[in-house]
């Protein structure tokens, strides 16, 4: 019980003094919208919401790649 405290404590303290370096000059994000699966139908909404998600992203300031109706 009291290594399991000290972990938690020492990973706390860890995350509050790495916090400063983990501010970024550019934010990424990555937006799949995959609706073209090889073993089940068709999901006509995945690209459209994928589409959505990107224009959002993008308004809040992000640089975004996306991939959309990949086949799996």
């Amino acid at each position: 019980m009291k290594m399991r405290f000290m972990l938690i404590a020492l990973s706390m303290v860890a995350m509050l003094v790495s916090a400063n370096s983990a501010k970024a000059d550019r934010r990424i994000a990555f937006v799949a919208g995959n609706g073209a699966y090889t073993n089940m139908q068709p999901l006509p909404n995945a690209p459209i919401s994928a589409k959505a998600m990107t224009g959002l992203l993008e308004s809040a300031g992000f640089d975004v790649v996306q991939a959309i109706g990949f086949v799996i």
